[in-house]
């Protein structure tokens, strides 16, 4: 092959891979799926940073603000580190202004959410209502502490309307030393915008659940949910390496007679008219004594 023709050659296989580029390209820009989103609805950052520093543990991340419908939405990242010494882990406790959602926990490297605790007491009145702790002493921890990130996310609660508050916040427990948990805390402010947002009425991502909005299905939801919780703490604190600890016999056998008292009482409402309020309510009152019951006994 002479030059020429070489140059033919290379100049047509040129133009053959611009031209394979630019049809997938146009390809791409026919596809019906929606583009990547990126920072869509974010109207803030807050960044935090809490340390134990006798035995090396912190939290530090930031939380993440974006308008959602009207409403808004918050997402917390962490990275979290348990020293080698620590007895008290993280703990989050937030207030009945938010209402916790999904959460991804990578601490060390564990995939079955065994680090991860939460706590919602039925007392709204409490200034902080719900708790997400990671690593405490009541879970099982392996030597030398642990390391992982933590994403959560949370929403306004149905009951709290937005252009009533100028800030959220959350409380952060940090470390423990001997029986002695929370050895810092600290409050995290999360101030609003009011220009950020449209003031709407904020719609509640999942009913509350109470006596004026009781129903059948809405009872026998909770109580599956509640089921279903204690099925997945059974089974993590059952595994191997784990299970023959003192704590996880603890925690196994309290869950137990939880699911236990849940699975009878969700065979009673099945049996319960959806018009029969009165039996509604008292196998709510029960529903809630198992709960705090049960609550109160879990470490």
């Amino acid at each position: 092959m002479n030059k020429s023709h070489l140059k033919i050659a290379s100049g047509a296989c040129i133009i053959a891979i611009l031209a394979l580029i630019c049809v997938s390209y146009l390809d791409l820009g026919r596809s019906d799926d929606k583009y990547p989103s990126i920072n869509e609805g974010l109207t803030s950052l807050n960044e935090f940073d809490v340390a134990y520093d006798e035995t090396d543990t912190y939290a530090k991340g930031t939380v993440f603000v974006m308008k959602n419908n009207g409403s808004l939405r918050i997402k917390i990242v962490a990275d979290i580190v348990v020293g080698e010494n620590d007895t008290g882990g993280i703990t989050f406790h937030f207030t009945p202004e938010l209402r916790v959602g999904d959460i991804l926990c990578s601490f060390n490297d564990n995939v079955d959410g065994r680090y991860v605790t939460t706590f919602h007491p039925l007392s709204p009145d409490a200034k902080y209502n719900t708790m997400v702790e990671v690593a405490r002493p009541h879970l099982p921890m392996p030597p030398g502490g642990g390391h992982g990130t933590l994403m959560l996310d949370a929403w306004l609660s149905g009951h709290t309307a937005l252009d009533n508050i100028g800030s959220l916040h959350f409380l952060l427990a940090v470390g423990g030393k001997g029986n002695v948990i929370g050895m810092v805390l600290e409050e995290v402010s999360i101030p609003l915008s009011r220009n950020s947002f449209e003031y709407e009425t904020p719609q509640p991502e999942r009913i509350e659940l109470d006596k004026s909005t009781l129903t059948k299905d809405l009872l026998l939801g909770e109580l599956s949910d509640q089921i279903d919780t204690s099925e997945k703490v059974i089974r993590a604190f059952s595994s191997d390496g784990i299970s023959d600890l003192e704590s996880s016999i603890a925690i196994v056998e309290k869950h137990t007679s939880r699911l236990s008292s849940l699975q009878s009482l969700k065979a009673e409402v099945e049996s319960i008219s959806k018009n029969n309020i009165d039996g509604l309510n008292d196998a709510f009152d029960e529903y809630c004594r198992i709960i705090e019951e049960t609550n109160a006994m879990i470490p």
